[in-house]
């Protein structure tokens, strides 16, 4: 009971007022908006703004949309490629920068150019390169005799065009990735290496019996963020393909965009976006609760 009323006395809420402004911009910007949106999912809107409750209707018309399902099967390809290569990809990249030699520095500076830059320009500098006729991309090829004119256009055919637009997807966010590793690489202590070397360890056994459990809490947030990410990835693939050809490249990022700001239909947009809330929202709470149990 003591115990209660000293911890009572020393109660204030005066820390609290401080998180006031943060949150009230956090319900307005975020929460308030996803409600909004999910709310306006149950409505058939006309052009002129007037809303008639449809109730789950609009989710049953989604469904048998097969663009729409075709994008959701495509989305989910794409995340699930996007994230396994940032994976592998940032951690091979990581693994040889993290040892300390000549030029290190120079290499991480490098390796930050394609994240520091406007991804809409080099978005439009990947699409001008695996251009067919007049990109760089064939021009490499055909001087190493690997190809032959007439030149193949990559970002015409279904499969070159969806490896093409993820190629560009991981070079831009590949940085990003490596350098998450490389601060988890840095955190390792070296007595533990050291510790290995005298037992000895080999490079294999190093690896897999100390780098990958130290990294655990890094690969774990990299796995959220990425698939974030790689659920949002609107810009790359609307400069690169806009989704085509043939809807083969369409995510449901480009697909909601094209059904609010070219068909107007915004019943459809807000419902296409409540789907995507909602998957994204489930595989985080999945994710983030198995990754705390364990």
């Amino acid at each position: 009971m003591d115990k209660v009323k000293r911890s009572l006395k020393t109660f204030s809420l005066r820390p609290y007022f401080f998180l006031l402004p943060s949150i009230f911009f956090l319900f307005l910007f975020i929460i308030y908006p996803i409600f909004e949106i999910i709310y306006s999912s149950f409505f058939y809107i006309t052009p002129k703004g007037e809303e008639r409750f449809v109730g789950l209707q609009n989710y049953l018309d989604l469904f048998s949309d097969s663009v729409f399902v075709w994008s959701l099967k495509n989305t989910i390809l794409w995340v699930i490629l996007r994230v396994t290569l940032m994976l592998i990809l940032g951690l091979g990249i990581a693994l040889p920068i993290n040892y300390p030699f000549r030029g290190n520095s120079i290499i991480e500076t490098i390796l930050i150019i394609p994240w520091a830059m406007p991804l809409a320009i080099v978005c439009y500098g990947w699409k001008w390169m695996l251009n067919g006729p007049y990109g760089h991309f064939n021009s490499l090829l055909n001087i190493l005799g690997l190809i032959s004119q007439p030149f193949p256009e990559w970002l015409g055919s279904p499969l070159g065009a969806f490896l093409g637009v993820l190629g560009v997807s991981v070079y831009t966010g590949l940085p990003f990735t490596t350098l998450i590793y490389l601060s988890g690489l840095k955190s390792i202590p070296e007595s533990l290496y050291e510790a290995a070397l005298i037992d000895g360890a080999s490079i294999w056994q190093r690896f897999r019996y100390i780098t990958l459990p130290q990294l655990r809490a890094v690969v774990i947030t990299i796995i959220l963020l990425e698939t974030i990410i790689s659920f949002g990835s609107f810009t790359t693939v609307w400069i690169v393909t806009l989704g085509g050809p043939l809807h083969y490249t369409e995510l449901i990022v480009t697909y909601l965009y094209k059904v609010a700001f070219e068909f107007f239909n915004w019943a459809k947009a807000f419902t296409i976006a409540t789907i995507g809330f909602i998957i994204l929202f489930i595989f985080s709470f999945i994710y983030i609760s198995k990754t705390w149990r364990e």
